[in-house]
């Protein structure tokens, strides 16, 4: 899979998602899984796959899955440029990691991706926080502490707390 192809069918895939263009999108989809084996992993093609997941099928656990591995893989291939002094981040892609804490931060008003209860003592009401927005708060401080020029990171930050 050659690593250019990805970034471009991203963008576009992308730009058909956030026109409503979706059938176009899900089309390219199934076409770039055809073209490139069905077992395609890449984090940007499996956030592709999340955005559909929750847009077009209604599916936001597979959506959560999806966004999950898409971290995962990326993180992995984090792990895998370690040098002696730590990580490298010159391969940490900031702007994809802030597009997967947007995904996450979509289940912090979905009932069903409460995974557990804060109780708030200020206004004595019981909180839920999902699973899916701690993901998002450890993602934007990873961002905030590797990349702190990154502003989004802590905009988005201040509106989960």
């Amino acid at each position: 899979l050659d690593e250019s192809k990805v970034h471009s069918f991203y963008g576009m895939v992308l730009c058909m998602i956030f026109q409503g263009n979706l059938e176009d999108a899900t089309q390219q989809i199934d076409l770039f899984s055809v073209i490139h084996d069905s077992s395609v992993s890449h984090p940007k093609y499996l956030l592709i796959q999340a955005h559909l997941a929750l847009l077009v099928q209604d599916k936001p656990k597979e959506h959560l899955r999806l966004v999950r591995e898409a971290w995962d893989i990326h993180r992995k291939s984090l792990l895998k440029s370690e040098r002696v002094l730590g990580l490298d981040y010159a391969y940490f892609d900031a702007s994809f990691v802030i597009d997967l804490v947007n995904e996450f931060v979509k289940h912090q008003h979905i009932p069903e991706s409460a995974d557990f209860h804060r109780y708030d003592s200020l206004s004595n009401n019981i909180l839920c926080i999902s699973d899916a927005v701690k993901d998002a708060t450890v993602l934007l401080e990873t961002v905030a502490t590797k990349i702190p020029s990154v502003a989004e990171s802590y905009m988005i930050g201040a509106k989960l707390m």
